[in-house]
């Protein structure tokens, strides 16, 4: 996992069983800008908000809540992800939702 270190990532289904595992890898990995897409924040695992809230890693996290049901958002989410929270710049994508 040492290959993500400083890397900006997203990660769809983040708050999903197989999301949520991806996220806190990558977190202790070190990347530098995480963006989870998530149906819904109040969903997200557990251990997620442990390992986000140890502050043991220089990762910002952000949160964007996409419904991958409904196609029309996904472009502007995701637009406003490369503007807002990775400075234009997206090195590796996870997706791990279930609906497309």
């Amino acid at each position: 996992m040492d290959t993500y270190a400083g890397k900006h990532v997203i990660v769809t289904g983040a708050a999903g069983d197989i999301g949520s595992k991806v996220v806190r890898k990558l977190y202790k990995a070190g990347v530098t800008h995480l963006v989870m897409f998530v149906r819904n924040k109040d969903n997200i695992n557990s251990k997620t908000v442990q390992t986000i809230n140890s502050n043991k890693s220089p990762t910002q996290v952000h949160f964007v809540e996409c419904d991958f049901q409904l196609p029309q958002l996904i472009e502007q989410k995701f637009n406003y992800a490369m503007q807002n929270h990775l400075m234009g710049r997206i090195d590796h994508i996870f997706l791990c939702h279930g609906v497309v």
